[in-house]
């Protein structure tokens, strides 16, 4: 099965409905008085800790707690439930759920978002060893 290059998603499963305009996703996840979400580890797009522990973070895999993973390219931010979670020589690698994949707009038009015309699927390996190439939070829910 083969995917387009660039198939670009925002996946917003928030916390019990919509979020207007918040300074990010991640921070409204993370602050919300009624959230039960933390951030446990934080990576740059090579997969050097930024922030938490990754211990933790595995910790919590295997206590069988929740998992979410933020990344955010310069024009979206998407939140996912980790789904298939796998730890492997000291790395956590999550496959979120495959979706439809989405276009967002073009610069300069009103932000709006469609479906792939063609079905065209977007899966994603996200990994805490940089793999994935972005910026990563890692949420746990407590």
């Amino acid at each position: 099965m083969t995917f387009p290059r660039v198939l670009i998603f925002v996946f917003v499963a928030m916390l019990g409905g919509l979020i207007t305009a918040p300074a990010s996703l991640a921070e409204e996840v993370a602050t919300s008085p009624s959230s039960n979400w933390q951030v446990v580890y934080e990576q740059d797009r090579e997969g050097t800790r930024v922030a938490g522990d990754k211990a933790a973070l595995i910790e919590a895999i295997r206590a069988g707690e929740e998992v979410r993973v933020y990344w955010a390219s310069s024009r979206v931010e998407h939140l996912a439930d980790a789904g298939f979670l796998t730890i492997f020589g000291g790395e956590v690698f999550a496959q979120p759920a495959t979706i439809i994949g989405q276009r967002p707009a073009r610069l300069g038009e009103p932000a709006t978002i469609t479906l792939a015309d063609n079905g065209a699927t977007w899966t994603a390996l996200i990994s805490t060893n940089g793999q994935f190439k972005y910026p990563i939070k890692w949420f746990v829910k407590r």
